[in-house]
C-alpha cells in the first residue's frame, strides 16, 4: 500500500510553461482522499514553493532547498539542516572571485532570505528568478561573510555551465570540503 507520494515541482507537477494542469491537481486531491500523504520536493525555497502548494487544496509537506528544510504547508518547520556559519565563511573565502554570482540563502520569515552582495539580475537566466522572488531577496553592501549572523541553509552560485562545473570540482577538493556538501543543477541547453 502506498502511504506517501513525493512529487517534484518543476517539470513534474508543473508543465513546461510552469502551470499546474488540472489533471495533476486532481490526481493529488484523489491521492489524499485515498489516505496517501503528499509531499512536494524541490530545490526551491519554501516561499518560492508555497504559491504552488497554495494551488493544491490538500494538506502538504514541503521538502525544500534540496532537502535541507521540511515544512508544513502552513509554514511550521519540521526539519532544518543548515550550513554552519564557519563552513559558509570557508566557502565564501575560497570563492571571492565569484562574488558577482553568489547569494546566501537563509530560513527566515522576511525579505532577507536570499542575500547577495553583487548580482546582475538583468541576466536573462536570473531575471525570472529575481522577478518571482524579489520580495525575499536583499542586497548587502557588506562582504557576504559579514552577513552571517545566523547559520544559512546554503551558499548558492549561478552562472554558465563550465565555470560552475569548475567551481564544483574546486569545492569538492578544497581543504574544508568535509564541512559541507555540494549539489549542482544544470541546464546545459541554456548554458546555466
Amino acid at each position: 500500500m502506498i502511504r506517501l507520494l513525493a512529487v517534484d515541482i518543476d517539470g513534474t507537477l508543473l508543465d513546461g510553461r510552469g502551470q499546474l494542469p488540472d489533471a495533476h491537481r486532481d490526481s493529488l486531491v484523489d491521492a489524499v482522499a485515498a489516505g496517501i500523504d503528499v509531499a512536494l520536493v524541490t530545490g526551491r525555497t519554501f516561499h518560492f514553493a508555497r504559491p504552488i502548494a497554495d494551488l493544491l487544496p490538500i494538506p502538504l509537506t514541503l521538502v525544500v532547498n534540496n532537502g535541507a528544510v521540511v515544512k508544513r504547508k502552513t509554514g511550521e518547520t519540521e526539519i532544518r539542516n543548515v550550513l554552519s556559519r564557519d563552513a559558509a565563511r570557508v566557502v565564501l573565502a575560497e570563492t571571492r572571485h565569484l562574488e558577482d554570482s553568489v547569494a546566501v540563502v537563509f530560513d527566515r520569515p522576511d525579505e532577507r532570505q536570499i542575500v547577495f552582495e553583487r548580482m546582475d539580475w538583468s541576466h536573462p537566466h536570473r531575471r525570472g528568478y529575481y522577478e518571482k522572488n524579489q520580495a525575499f531577496i536583499s542586497h548587502t553592501p557588506a562582504l557576504m561573510s559579514e552577513v552571517l549572523a545566523d547559520d544559512p541553509i546554503q551558499v548558492m552560485f549561478n552562472g554558465s555551465v563550465a565555470p560552475m562545473r569548475a567551481l564544483v570540482a574546486a569545492l569538492r577538493s578544497s581543504a574544508g570540503a568535509d564541512r559541507f556538501s555540494v549539489a549542482i543543477t544544470e541546464y546545459e541547453a541554456r548554458d546555466f
